[in-house]
């Protein structure tokens, strides 16, 4: 199984004031979705169409079967009550897509719980890491491998996030979005997504 100990995160001061700046729409849809998402507490998420367009947009949920949509979205509506790790819902939609669902499966948990991180071709480029490759038919150790990578991924970001480094990230964030009421966890991901 492949190692991941070895996952840094090193964002310079210009990084992270560049990537403030670009975030500004992005972070404005992403607390559009949350406030929805929590509105919608006890509703069925599947029928408001508004809400799945949101999220569809901002994870770049395209070109999917019917299914595959009726599949993810049933599984947020019902991972709201029971907040199932990254494992679970990692199986559940793979199980239910035959498909390995890694990226959709970490956007699914972190809009439950927004203190886990996305994985996403971006970030994984950031962190010199790629998604454990298929080999063979063995399911569960594929399985493992990626919930290993979401596992160091999320001490990644909390080793971070409580460095000097990280809290200045958070203090600029809170300097320039006074109002973004979002996780740190969430903070850090956008602004790794703008440093492309």
């Amino acid at each position: 199984m492949q190692q991941f100990s070895t996952l840094t995160i090193n964002l310079t001061n210009q990084q992270i004031e560049s990537s403030l700046v670009k975030i500004k729409a992005g972070l404005a849809k992403y607390l559009a979705i949350q406030k929805r998402f929590n509105e919608l507490e006890g509703q069925p998420i599947h029928s408001d169409d508004n809400f799945k367009k949101s999220v569809n947009g901002f994870y770049r949920i395209r070109q999917k079967p019917a299914t595959w949509y009726a599949t993810f979205y049933k599984l947020l509506d019902d991972s709201r009550s029971t907040k199932p790790d990254f494992a679970t819902v990692l199986h559940e939609l793979s199980k239910a897509t035959n498909r390995f669902e890694v990226s959709f499966a970490s956007k699914l948990l972190a809009t439950i719980d927004p203190q886990m991180p996305v994985i996403d071709s971006v970030v994984l480029k950031y962190l010199n890491v790629k998604i454990p490759a298929r080999k063979g038919e063995n399911y569960q150790e594929r399985h493992d491998a990626v919930c290993a990578l979401h596992s160091a991924m999320s001490r990644c970001y909390m080793d971070y996030l409580a460095s000097e480094q990280g809290q200045r990230l958070i203090t600029q964030f809170r300097q320039t979005y006074p109002k973004a009421d979002i996780s740190t966890v969430k903070m850090l991901d956008l602004v790794l997504w703008q440093t492309r």
